[in-house]
């Protein structure tokens, strides 16, 4: 059964440090938060649309710093394969700045292409 984070308690400081940035964007809830693992050294939660799922994860690297990353994995494989393609994300040092970096990847990376302007095409002839 998948634990949502409206029915946790973030075990680690940096858990909950990512918990409360998150929760100041507009149509944040904690029910479409997954988490995945959640323990006093690492956080790792899952977001889903439609397409993906997209993993981000705070753990402690010992002796130096925490370490924030995100990666997106397709949610179902494309036809006659049998695993999903995924990519990297931002990564790097723990800060609000690189979830926003994170966060800004995940709208583009969604986001559909434009169609080219049919008119200009026909006006060539």
């Amino acid at each position: 059964m998948a634990l949502r984070l409206s029915e946790a308690k973030i075990k680690s400081t940096h858990g909950k440090q990512l918990v409360e940035w998150l929760s100041g964007f507009k149509y944040f809830t904690g029910k479409r938060v997954h988490i995945v693992v959640n323990t006093e050294e690492e956080i790792r939660l899952r977001i889903y649309t439609a397409r993906n799922c997209y993993g981000i994860h705070a753990h402690l690297k010992p002796g130096e710093y925490t370490y924030l990353a995100c990666e997106v994995s397709t949610r179902a494989p494309r036809p006659g394969e049998d695993w999903t393609r995924g990519n990297d994300l931002p990564d790097g040092q723990f800060s609000k700045e690189l979830l926003n970096r994170i966060l800004g990847s995940i709208v583009f990376y969604e986001a559909l292409e434009v169609a080219k302007d049919i008119r200009k095409l026909s006006e060539l002839g």
